[in-house]
């Protein structure tokens, strides 16, 4: 049994390349997360350049996709920042969703390593 790590951050970009970074950054703390022993979900990868498709463009579409991917921090473990998630206004409302359900978060993954640390000490005495 693994726990599930969901990783949030900012997405959009003023640029593609900007988005592109915010791409890779988020993928490489879930590769990270994974070689920690989460089971992770990063919803810049997968819904990567989503964007791009005119169904899910504008307002309609970002809302549908935060719709997505708030049900995911829904049935996470733990969230696990990216920096720069501070200026996001939808890792911001992952964040809060997060809150609201008790769910922890972690700002860096040395704070992912001690909890995991915890969380796995916890499943080996069975509680």
């Amino acid at each position: 049994m693994k726990p599930v790590a969901y990783i949030f951050g900012p997405y959009t970009g003023e640029t593609r390349k900007e988005q592109a970074f915010h791409i890779e950054q988020a993928t490489e703390t879930g590769k990270q997360a994974v070689l920690i022993g989460f089971a992770v979900y990063i919803p810049h990868a997968n819904g990567a350049w989503w964007d791009d498709d005119p169904r899910f463009t504008g307002t309609p579409g970002y809302e549908l996709m935060m719709e997505c991917c708030l049900e995911y921090v829904r049935r996470s473990d733990v969230l696990i920042a990216i920096p720069g998630w501070e200026d996001s206004p939808g890792a911001n409302r992952e964040k809060a969703e997060a809150e609201r359900l008790g769910i922890p978060i972690c700002y860096s993954l040395k704070e992912a390593r001690a909890w995991y640390k915890k969380w796995a000490e916890k499943v080996k005495k069975g509680e």
